[in-house]
């Protein structure tokens, strides 16, 4: 569990960075010219949607890293079985078992 709590800081520590850049690229002033500033709005739209996916699984991984802090993590929210390695090694935020997903 270990490396698997290791592997999540890793990507939330990525994700956080991302968000960075993500900050900054927004704060950065408009183009002097019309057309450039049409290609940035077009720009803009694709970084919204990686802005709210980024965001969305930031907070995936803090509830992962929270559960495994409070020692639940890997235990599913429904039948309190425990969810099998491989499906957390695929999917990391899964708060259930394959039977109850």
């Amino acid at each position: 569990m270990q490396d698997l709590r290791a592997q999540l800081i890793r990507r939330l520590l990525d994700l956080r960075g991302r968000a960075h850049r993500i900050e900054e690229h927004r704060r950065a002033p408009l183009e002097a010219d019309i057309e450039e500033q049409a290609l940035s709005a077009e720009d803009d739209q694709v970084v919204d949607r990686l802005d709210g996916a980024t965001r969305e699984e930031i907070a995936a991984l803090t509830a992962a890293i929270r559960r495994m802090n409070a020692g639940q993590y890997g235990i599913c929210e429904v039948c309190e079985e425990l969810i099998p390695v491989a499906r957390l090694h695929a999917y990391p935020f899964a708060t259930r078992c394959i039977t109850h997903a």
